[in-house]
């Protein structure tokens, strides 16, 4: 059954990312939290899949997940989110804003977070811009071209947690500079989300 479910979960990924990739690279490996970095032929910036394991039933992490209201406790840089709308039981906007260091300008996103589940032990949260609902502030850059998704998945030791995402940070960040300091952002996530989980 687990070689199935993983089976289904590359298929998924097979079909949701059709563009030419290369292959997954390590680059970090600690506190049972690994982080891989990809190139992809649609933009210079890379993309990052990061992998967990948390002994947390997976309807408490996909509970957690979609608490938009306290994202900004656990996510990277994040100094403020919440729920827009809710737009039924399996689909939400959700707004985040994200502190960057000077002399960088802050980023916000508006997010359209909808939930599938392919199977019975598979939760699915695919992440998408929502580009027309909220004016834009100038003094911040917003973000409007990216794509990711988290996977959720039961295990013996409680709930596999994948997030990937692509994107494009908007404004004057060159590629190189935003792919050197990829590591630190799902690293962070995944170990205060970890922490918080923990607790649960």
């Amino acid at each position: 059954m687990k070689q199935y479910t993983f089976f289904l979960y590359f298929v998924l990924c097979i079909v949701f990312q059709s563009n030419a990739q290369s292959e997954w690279k390590l680059i970090k490996d600690n506190e049972d939290i690994k982080v891989y970095v990809r190139t992809n032929d649609t933009t210079s910036y890379k993309e990052y899949r990061a992998i967990t394991i948390v002994p947390t039933h997976i309807e408490e992490v996909y509970f957690f997940l979609m608490d938009a209201n306290n994202l900004h406790k656990w996510h990277y840089q994040t100094s403020e989110s919440r729920v827009l709308k809710k737009i039924n039981d399996s689909e939400q906007l959700v707004y985040m804003k994200n502190d960057m260091p000077w002399p960088l300008q802050d980023r916000d996103v508006v997010t359209r977070m909808k939930v599938s589940r392919p199977t019975l032990n598979i939760i699915r949260i695919d992440l998408l811009p929502e580009l027309d609902y909220l004016p834009s502030n100038q003094k911040i850059v917003r973000i409007k071209n990216f794509k990711g998704h988290w996977y959720l998945e039961k295990s013996e030791k409680g709930t596999i947690v994948i997030q990937e995402m692509q994107g494009d940070p908007g404004g004057n960040i060159p590629p190189f500079l935003f792919n050197i300091f990829l590591t630190n952002g799902p690293f962070s996530t995944f170990l205060e989300m970890k922490k918080l989980l923990s607790r649960i």
